[in-house]
């Protein structure tokens, strides 16, 4: 079985590229309709220019906080191969975790802050347990989280 969030990342993307447009037209417009000195709604137009900066600011933050990642999850000639990287602005790093089904031990879906869910897998080696790092999982939908959970617990079982 496979997961793989590609439509999701493109489409995020997607509405990323749209809301900076979005906000590039309006402040624009704002700064370039009417005299300077003209009041809008009690306002000057650098005043609506700020306000609806800080608001992009606002929705940039809280996007930010989600942790989007790009995440792919297979199973392939005994390993399990978790691929990953995150969506936001200035992680680019790509991760990958690959563990032999044979040393794949546990795994754990944390909570976090809003309702993020992160996966926490486990590798048995050398009579030692290793945990690999949180992953965020808030791209998926609660259907493909409960697949993970169902691919992970057939590879415990196995053991």
């Amino acid at each position: 079985m496979i997961i793989d969030t590609q439509k999701k990342v493109i489409s995020t993307q997607l509405r990323r590229m749209i809301t900076i447009l979005v906000y590039a037209a309006i402040v624009i417009i704002v700064l370039v309709w009417g005299k300077p000195s003209e009041l809008y709604f009690g306002l000057s137009k650098y005043n609506w220019a700020l306000i609806i900066t800080g608001l992009y600011v606002i929705y940039l933050t809280i996007e930010g906080l989600m942790e989007y990642n790009y995440i792919f999850l297979s199973v392939r000639k005994e390993f399990i191969i978790l691929r990953y990287f995150s969506l936001g602005f200035f992680n680019r790093k790509k991760n990958s975790i690959e563990i032999p089904v044979k040393e794949f031990s546990n795994y754990e879906i944390e909570n976090g802050l809003f309702g993020k869910k992160k996966v926490v897998l486990y590798r048995s080696y050398k009579d030692k347990e290793a945990k690999y790092p949180p992953v965020s999982l808030s791209l998926l939908s609660q259907k493909e989280i409960t697949t993970l959970k169902k691919i992970l617990n057939n590879y415990i079982s196995k053991k």
